[in-house]
């Protein structure tokens, strides 16, 4: 709950966490700002699975790129688990990170099937221009739950030789 607390730190609920009673906060955006970067930054790091994923998500929230840095680092390296390199990609992408597309498509090629699934699907939704070529190379090449991925973004996307090659593969 704490660090899910951190998450909404730039924009508190008017509504009190504890019995629900509106309480109208006003947002203090800078006060304690280092304070909780270094907090989330020692907790990325957490050997205990479910809090450092919750950092994560705390810092995608937050929208910190002082540690997208560190998001990065997590989601490529692979003694992390498949869940938190996940996690990562998707607070990156959260925070609009300016370098998530080189990160995904890194991972794109990754060994871990959740890593490449969850890449695939921001790279379609960052370049749905390019996404074609990719996902006719994902539906001969891929496994069965990127292909069905690689199915609906096709079905999303507004060009006429998707609509065909979603009929091909009816």
């Amino acid at each position: 709950d704490a660090i899910s607390a951190l998450g909404t730190w730039n924009n508190p609920s008017s509504l009190d966490r504890v019995n629900g009673h509106w309480s109208p906060v006003v947002p203090i955006r800078d006060i304690g700002k280092a304070k909780a970067t270094a907090t989330l930054r020692s907790l990325l790091k957490d050997s205990a699975e479910v809090l450092s994923i919750e950092a994560i998500e705390a810092v995608g929230k937050l929208k910190d790129l002082e540690l997208a840095a560190d998001l990065h680092d997590l989601s490529r390296n692979h003694k992390n688990s498949p869940e938190k390199r996940v996690a990562a990609l998707r607070a990156l992408e959260q925070m609009k990170d300016s370098n998530l597309k080189a990160t995904a498509d890194s991972l794109s090629k990754d060994d871990a099937s959740d890593v490449r699934l969850e890449a695939n699907r921001v790279l379609f939704s960052l370049s749905p221009e390019t996404a074609e070529k990719r996902i006719a190379h994902i539906l001969n090449t891929g496994e069965i739950p990127e292909k069905q991925l690689a199915l609906y973004a096709l079905g999303s996307l507004p060009s006429e030789s998707s609509a065909d090659t979603l009929v091909d593969w009816m």
